[in-house]
């Protein structure tokens, strides 16, 4: 019977197997037009099984086939796998590259770690983390602080107390805008600018903040401006709460100073108005809504409101994660490439936000790695014009990358988790992938060693090599303050000091400072040039976590000691101008830098030993002086080795090795208010 004329039943059925001839033969082919049928014909020609085309005789299919059968091969009937050869589309192939472009830059880390398997728990700590996390009883709170050990400002606390014999506490942030008068100020009537002011500050704050994150396409909102100008009634809601945000953005970053009311704070009339869209969360939420929450991040950073700027990068991620822009979407659902990359920029920049916000208050990460599917930006099938309003593509796939590596380094050095690895080792595939990521900078994106290199950078640019240095910096920050306690426990045994530290220990001590000076090297020419924003808090940020390692450098016996001391002065002298102006960053991070200062003169005042004085110092180095740029402290011989080293000496950094006399003190728990 011919089995293609077999009646068969309507709607769903299970499906059966079929030998290789029949696979694929089915009436809704055969019933097609000609050219259809004449591929079906071509795909399912039938296929002679092992045994048949060995004895060269006709196979009709089928497991095992008849003759098989009969001869008594019915074992050995099996069937060669077949190669077809199929005609695809390029745009198919394009979005395999990219997907494979995508998952090659996926970091191992999104594999979680096994569970620890080494013996001594020791090698696996982090040398600045205690058992337990730090938390501070403060009388004015219903519950303990809790104390990120990844921040700066915990850093530093941590240095006073390896400087000091006394008891030290731990300086609380109070400097920020209070929750009351910011809520005041959200039900308060606040004018719309005039359509010239408005401009002005759109521009301005576009000018801030597209170089360094794609958070709005400058083109549209511009035009909506526009239309807002002419007919009022054309701004819907959603455009409404961006303006405001972009008007205090561009206030605040065109402001100078201010006086001593909070009320008049840069541009926080407009965020107070802007923070009305956090009130009642959309159930159909719009992409207006995550930029919305970028921008506001930002501004929040300016307040000081560091708690606040990371829970609205989180809603950022979890509203585009609800409208699923964490996956792939098909070309064809969407009417341009323009407005496809948009969307998949929004969500790379809320990636950005949620990982970097996160290294500055140590907390965990939103989504985690492997939950990411959508893919990379891309130019491909853009028009200039479009190319231009979108960005740097270049810079935001080099963002991507550094925040991934970012987030890893928290994660990996700052967590209490059970690790298998050794602190060494982690350390070591850190700056093993940072230094790949600065090798693989394009060419436009350097910096070179030279003046010009200072003065001549885009705030993109500037951006991502002041957080390239803050991410080695977090890397190799707990080596150096373990290498001053050892040479604080040297007391003036010189030799004793340079011999106990290994080679690669010490070249990671020197990598953290290099990366310090080099921060600060940039920053101050921003601040030369003018471009150093009074109210940027990342720059603000960076400058005091280079400040912190420069305090350290400069009590440690190097070439470069009374150098470090003279720039660790004037960057604190650029912070208290800083503080002076009204950040309320600036005057957070000076209230630490002026206990800095005051157990330093504690501490040298107690040093008996010239030899230990910064005059009498040991001018032994690495040979990285000059300008050195944080790559280019990456690829110092001492460093290169410890990259390369398959079995490190971890005992350096064994907290147990001190016998009590250095173990890390113990975080306070202390009901004072500290600053």
């Amino acid at each position: 019977m011919d089995e293609t004329r077999t009646p068969q039943p309507s709607g769903p059925s299970l499906a059966t197997p079929q030998s290789p001839s029949t696979v694929g033969s089915s009436p809704g082919i055969q019933s097609g037009s000609g050219r259809r049928s004449k591929v079906a014909k071509s795909k399912n020609r039938s296929v002679a099984c092992k045994p048949c085309r060995k004895r060269k005789v006709k196979c009709s299919g089928g497991h095992p086939c008849p003759n098989c059968a009969q001869a008594g091969y019915a074992d050995e009937c099996v069937y060669n796998p077949r190669d077809r050869k199929v005609r695809i589309s390029q745009q198919y192939i394009d979005s395999l590259v990219r997907e494979n472009e995508r998952l090659a830059a996926r970091s191992t880390s999104a594999i979680p770690e096994p569970p620890a398997t080494i013996q001594d728990e020791e090698d696996a700590r982090n040398p600045l983390l205690e058992d337990r996390p730090w938390f501070l009883h403060v009388n004015s709170l219903d519950m303990p602080a809790h104390i990120g050990e990844a921040a700066d400002t915990a850093f530093a606390t941590k240095f006073r107390q390896s400087l000091s014999s006394r008891q030290v506490n731990h300086i609380l942030r109070t400097q920020y805008y209070p929750d009351d008068l910011l809520l005041s100020l959200s039900y308060a009537e606040c004018p719309w600018p005039s359509p010239s002011r408005a401009r002005f500050l759109v521009t301005a704050a576009l000018r801030h903040v597209t170089p360094c994150f794609y958070m709005i396409n400058e083109k549209d909102i511009l035009n909506k401006l526009s239309l807002f100008s002419r007919d009022p009634t054309t701004l819907d809601i959603s455009s409404t709460y961006k303006l405001w945000s972009l008007f205090a953005l561009g206030e605040l970053y065109t402001s100078r100073g201010y006086g001593r009311e909070m009320i008049r704070f840069p541009g926080v009339n407009y965020f107070a108005q802007a923070t009305r869209t956090l009130s009642v969360p959309s159930e159909r939420p719009r992409i207006d809504s995550v930029e919305t929450r970028l921008l506001l991040s930002v501004y929040y950073f300016a307040l000081n409101r560091r708690h606040s700027a990371g829970l609205c990068a989180s809603s950022a991620i979890r509203i585009s994660t609800v409208l699923g822009m964490h996956l792939n979407i098909a070309e064809s659902d969407y009417d341009s490439p323009a407005v496809r990359q948009h969307r998949i920029r929004i969500w790379w920049t809320a990636y950005i936000c949620d990982r970097m916000w996160t290294t500055k208050t140590g907390q965990p990460v939103t989504i985690e790695e492997d939950r990411i599917e959508v893919e990379l930006p891309s130019d491909e099938r853009l028009s200039e014009a479009e190319r231009a309003s979108l960005g740097n593509t270049a810079v935001l796939k080099c963002s991507i990358e550094l925040a991934r590596l970012s987030a890893r380094t928290i994660n990996a050095l700052y967590s209490r988790r059970k690790l298998s690895m050794p602190f060494s080792h982690r350390v070591q595939n850190i700056l093993r992938d940072l230094r790949n990521w600065s090798q693989n900078l394009p060419p436009d994106l350097c910096i070179t060693s030279d003046s010009e290199g200072l003065t001549s950078q885009t705030p993109s640019v500037l951006y991502l090599h002041l957080s390239f240095n803050q991410c080695i910096i977090l890397a190799t920050r707990p080596i150096l303050l373990r290498t001053f306690q050892m040479f604080k426990r040297a007391a003036g045994d010189q030799r004793r000091f340079q011999t106990s530290m290994p080679p690669a220990v010490r070249g990671l001590a020197e990598t953290c400072m290099q990366c310090a000076r080099h921060s600060y090297r940039l920053l101050s020419a921003s601040w030369i040039d003018g471009s150093f924003a009074t109210f940027d808090y990342f720059n603000t940020q960076y400058l005091f976590s280079a400040t912190s390692i420069l305090a350290i450098s400069s009590v440690l016996p190097s070439s470069q000691q009374q150098e470090d001391r003279d720039s660790f002065e004037t960057a604190v002298h650029l912070l208290e101008q800083l503080r002076d102006s009204g950040s309320f960053a600036a005057k957070d991070y000076c209230a630490h830098l002026s206990a800095v200062k005051e157990n330093l003169a504690e501490y040298e005042a107690s040093l008996v030993s010239t030899e230990l004085t910064r005059h009498g110092a040991d001018q032994s180095a690495n040979g990285l002086t000059g300008m050195t740029t944080g790559e280019m402290a990456l690829s110092d011989p001492f460093i290169l080795d410890f990259l390369a080293q398959p079995d490190l000496d971890v005992s350096f950094i064994d907290p147990s090795i001190y016998d009590g006399q250095l173990a890390d003190p113990n975080w306070p728990m202390t009901p004072d208010l500290v600053g």
